[in-house]
């Protein structure tokens, strides 16, 4: 099984910075992966270069065309299926529409694992300008009536050049500020948190918490995995992952290759 675990912007693994993140990733998935699951993480070769850039909504639109675009070669390269490894889900119902192999997102199947895990739960994000594109998540999903009623997704504090400088290692500030926004979350309602960052989560289950104060608390990252895996498992046993009768009409090949030639 090869899983294609997609970033959402340019980070080229040369970047010593960036490759202790690599790293970090790599130890979070091995850690639930599947024996047979081969993972692969891909970034956004044409993609953004800026982290900043990933605060405004119209510009990760400009970026999520690039990154739908490499996200076609994961069916011709022979990957079964992609997870998103970004809790803004970029482009998920359009990959899903174009590619024939089974995509899984962080934000979505968090939210549902959420569901099933307890009565309540809470969002706690990386910074305050994510806030109401996580708060759409939850209603997109139709998840709002087990969202705590106040506040549902909270920011951390922390500044976001601080939980680069953390990738490779001395996580402590990043988590106690995950502890403290999580514990507001806890007064407020919620007996699940969901770590809505892709940056801070495996830094927290690498870390071995797994619960605050009683709540349990999810790592987006493995939960789109284990979406992703058991997809995979659904489709090679010829049962649908998704449907075709709608939102998600099948697309030709003819038609992708036409429409890609036609606007670049």
């Amino acid at each position: 099984m090869k899983i294609w675990c997609q970033l959402p912007m340019c980070l080229p693994r040369e970047n010593p910075d960036i490759a202790a993140y690599y790293n970090l990733m790599e130890r979070n998935y091995n850690q639930v992966k599947r024996e047979d699951a081969d993972i692969t993480i891909k970034d956004v070769p044409k993609g953004f270069t800026n982290p900043d850039w990933m605060n405004y909504s119209g510009l990760r639109l400009i970026n999520d065309v690039a990154l739908l675009k490499h996200l076609l070669a994961a069916e011709k390269e022979g990957f079964d299926g992609v997870s998103l490894a970004c809790f803004f889900d970029p482009v998920i119902n359009e990959a899903r529409q174009l590619l024939n192999i089974p995509v899984a997102g962080m934000a979505e199947s968090s939210l549902h694992l959420a569901c099933m895990m307890g009565s309540k739960f809470a969002i706690i994000t990386s910074k305050e300008q994510f806030i109401p594109t996580m708060e759409e998540h939850i209603s997109m999903y139709g998840v709002e009536s087990k969202a705590i009623k106040r506040n549902p997704v909270r920011a951390l504090t922390i500044p976001e050049e601080e939980i680069f400088k953390a990738f490779g290692g001395g996580w402590d500030l990043v988590i106690k500020d995950v502890q403290k926004a999580a514990i507001g979350c806890i007064e407020d309602g919620a007996d699940v948190l969901i770590v809505g960052c892709g940056l801070v989560s495996p830094m927290m289950t690498q870390a071995g918490i797994t619960e605050i104060a009683g709540a349990a608390v999810i790592d987006p990252l493995i939960a789109s995995l284990k979406f992703a895996e058991a997809l995979v498992d659904m489709d090679k046993a010829k049962i649908p992952t998704v449907s075709r009768k709608a939102a998600f009409s099948a697309v030709s090949q003819r038609d992708i290759e036409d429409v890609l030639a036609t606007v670049g």
